[in-house]
């Protein structure tokens, strides 16, 4: 059974966000699948973002 990506449980446990995410072997990365819904709003992608940012350590 595979793994679930680190950024996953931090993602989930320390922002309450639910997204998956695949980590990729060539290229190297990860992938998020993100749900463009109508429920969804801009905040909330906004939140994604920020904590990504800091998760990521991106500036």
């Amino acid at each position: 059974m595979h793994e679930p990506d680190p950024l996953h449980e931090i993602l989930s446990s320390k922002y309450n966000i639910q997204v998956p995410v695949w980590s990729w072997p060539s290229p190297a990365g990860r992938y998020l699948r993100i749900s463009a819904q109508l429920y969804n709003t801009i905040e909330e992608y906004q939140v994604l973002v920020n904590a990504l940012r800091i998760e990521l350590n991106c500036d």
